[in-house]
């Protein structure tokens, strides 16, 4: 995989896609609020998962499913290789009492860890990109279903395909710490929470 080694290159390729990412920011917003709005518990995102299928083929994108709910999305470049970017879909069993105009429907169901945000970026990424010729990279993105509980969704995606011939994967996710319009980046696991458990203290009364 190569990219332009001229700075001008690099110049002219950062400045079209920072124009594509202002054009696709009012439809960003959109999906991000029509997910919010209807969320959906773990492996039970079949409204989302069909949502996410709408809206690619409105794009022209290739898609197939996986795990049931999930939906891997495919973008060909010049080079085979693949760089992928992974959202996930589910949203968690809390009520949400924040009294926006785009607040949930579905009672005791609410997106309050950002999944919400994070399908429409990839479905921004994927409109980016569907606008752009002669990339120089393939693109996969992965919406996993069920990255709140168990049984999780990502092993049963990589069962699927979801990683094949995969160079890299990208996983990503919103964070309240950070100023708008910047960004961290780390190199391995983070925010990892793989154990839930109950403990139950009995007193002596």
């Amino acid at each position: 995989m190569k990219f332009p080694e001229k700075s001008n290159q690099r110049t002219t390729m950062e400045h079209n896609f920072k124009n594509l990412a202002a054009s696709v920011n009012d439809d960003v917003i959109k999906w991000r609020r029509h997910f919010h709005q209807y969320p959906e518990l773990s492996n039970k995102e079949y409204e989302t998962s069909a949502t996410i299928k709408k809206i690619l083929g409105q794009l022209g994108i290739k898609f197939f499913s996986a795990a049931t709910t999930g939906v891997i999305a495919e973008i060909s470049g010049k080079d085979k290789t693949i760089i992928g970017l992974r959202a996930d879909m589910d949203a968690l069993p809390l009520v949400e009492e924040t009294g926006l105009e785009f607040a949930s429907v579905n009672k005791g169901v609410m997106h309050a860890c950002g999944h919400d945000a994070h399908m429409a970026i990839a479905l921004g990424v994927v409109k980016i990109f569907s606008q752009i010729k002669d990339i120089p990279f393939s693109i996969r993105i992965i919406f996993q279903p069920s990255e709140e509980s168990t049984p999780s969704g990502a092993p049963r995606m990589i069962n699927e395909g979801a990683l094949k011939q995969m160079k890299c994967l990208i996983g990503f996710h919103v964070w309240a710490g950070l100023e708008t319009g910047s960004f961290s980046v780390i190199k391995g696991p983070v925010m990892a929470s793989a154990d839930r458990f109950r403990i139950l203290i009995k007193g002596k009364g």
